[in-house]
């Protein structure tokens, strides 16, 4: 009798731990649905950028994915409630009402909690017909923001109860995702690995039913994976931190090079002690140095540009032949001002002046090719520097040759990425700042094309470049 007793106490044990599991399957797989959609309006959002395509985006998501079939956006205007954006998966026959009034049981109820679930045919009037019925059920939440000082997200669906609140807190967190744009980058990330500790936990729960030895194996495995993404993240945080301290250090020599050579040159200027050939070098020194800043100056502004996503293009149909005449001109003030006297440069090019127009923006196609004349008159000293290109149907292909320092094979793959140098060392004459060449990248490729490197230590380099016409 006891052994009876024993087996049938073991039995309920068992029978009450695989409802516990069955119990918590279901409450992971109910997240994972609002993971899913949470990850998936996040992949969307990335790639939009208007506030009105961002709501209708948000509607339409919550609405497939959370099986809402009526959801809607209202910004409150001069004591109305008026239509922002809407989705309904039956428009032609759900009309939506362009305004609506809610009951002041509602104003007060989200004005003190900022969210309303309810029935909708007694708290939301409008002026033209709604078909809306006695179990129309509506979730009501409110937000404000920069752009809207007050407004409404309405989600309605036909099921009796009240299902939409237990889908509150998630379609609250869609809703943030959307006003709060401005982190929505970190938020996609944790979003992304929140789904995947989520879906490696319902893979052990799964096995767990089945052998309950193997969870310790996978947590481990797990702990081992978690530790090294960490690692891997701390190297990168370092490496940056490592690249942003020289990148910092070089801004400060290069900054103080020049303005040390225009106060030290005017300087002597000013003295009254100098011939006339003395002030005239001195005041090609000191055009020399400014024009130097100069162009450290407008690299630090194009690259704040960049990284704050707003440089912009103004493209025109221009003539490449006469860019070229012009990088040409600048290129021998550089040879000048650098004093390479053993180097020259030669322009071919490849059709008539008739024949050599495309359509760009020609002030960015001229600073990329001067940054590359300019990076190959650094690291050249005798021989020639030969800039051509080539029309295609839809490209023009550039190509900068020198017969230069060259560039290590390890380097050719670092050169593009910002702070990166061919040498971190600041007294070197020829360390340039670290941004040129990230900089030209990122023109060329917001002109269409690409950009590459061939080159040989002690034998030069070529860089090549498209854009479409």
């Amino acid at each position: 009798m006891m052994g009876n007793n024993e087996d049938k106490f073991t039995y309920e044990e068992l029978l009450e731990r695989v409802k516990q599991l069955e119990f918590e399957n279901e409450s992971m797989a109910e997240r994972a649905g609002e993971v899913l959609l949470l990850s998936v309006l996040g992949d969307a959002l990335s790639v939009l950028e208007d506030k009105n395509k961002l709501i209708e985006e948000l509607l339409e998501k919550v609405s497939i994915l959370k099986n809402i079939p009526h959801c809607y956006c209202y910004e409150w205007i001069e004591g109305k409630f008026k239509l922002i954006e809407s989705y309904t998966v039956m428009p032609d026959v759900h009309q939506c009402p362009t305004e609506i009034i809610l009951s002041e049981e509602v104003v007060r109820g989200i004005n003190e909690h900022g969210v309303y679930c309810g029935c909708a045919q007694e708290v939301i009037h409008a002026e033209n017909e709604w078909a809306v019925s006695e179990t129309t059920e509506v979730l009501i939440i409110r937000f404000h923001n920069n752009w809207v000082n007050s407004g409404v997200f309405l989600f309605l669906d036909e099921k009796s109860g009240f299902s939409l609140e237990t889908k509150y807190l998630v379609i609250r967190q869609a809703v943030n995702m959307v006003l709060e744009q401005i982190e929505k980058l970190e938020y996609i990330k944790e979003i992304e690995q929140l789904n995947k500790d989520l879906e490696d936990r319902v893979v052990e729960r799964t096995e767990a039913l089945v052998e309950m030895n193997s969870k310790l194996l996978n947590e481990i495995e797990e702990r081992k994976v978690i530790e090294e993404e960490l690692r891997y993240a701390k190297d990168k945080a370092q490496e940056s931190d490592r690249l942003k301290s020289i990148f910092l250090a070089n801004m400060s020599h290069e900054i103080r090079t020049p303005m040390n050579a225009i106060v030290g040159f005017s300087e002597l200027m000013e003295s009254g002690t100098c011939d006339e050939k003395e002030l005239r070098e001195f005041t090609r020194l000191i055009y020399g140095n400014s024009l130097s800043l100069l162009n450290l100056i407008n690299d630090l502004l194009d690259f704040s540009k960049i990284e704050a996503n707003q440089l912009s293009l103004h493209r025109s149909t221009c003539n490449v032949n006469e860019i070229l005449d012009d990088v040409r001109s600048l290129g021998e003030t550089l040879l000048k001002q650098y004093k390479k006297e053993n180097l020259s440069i030669r322009i071919h090019k490849s059709v008539t002046d008739e024949e050599a127009h495309v359509f760009t923006d020609s002030l960015r196609l001229k600073q990329i090719l001067i940054n590359l004349l300019s990076n190959a008159i650094k690291f050249s000293f005798e021989g020639q520097i030969v800039i051509e290109y080539k029309i295609e149907k839809e490209n023009v292909c550039f190509a900068v040759k020198d017969q230069g320092i060259g560039i290590a094979d390890k380097m050719q793959a670092l050169i593009f990425k910002r702070f990166s140098r061919v040498s971190d060392d600041i007294n070197k004459p020829i360390a340039g700042n670290g941004l040129g060449l990230t900089i030209t990248k990122t023109l060329v490729e917001m002109l269409g094309g690409v950009i590459g490197v061939e080159s040989e230590i002690g034998r030069g380099s070529i860089f090549k470049f498209s854009i479409l016409r």
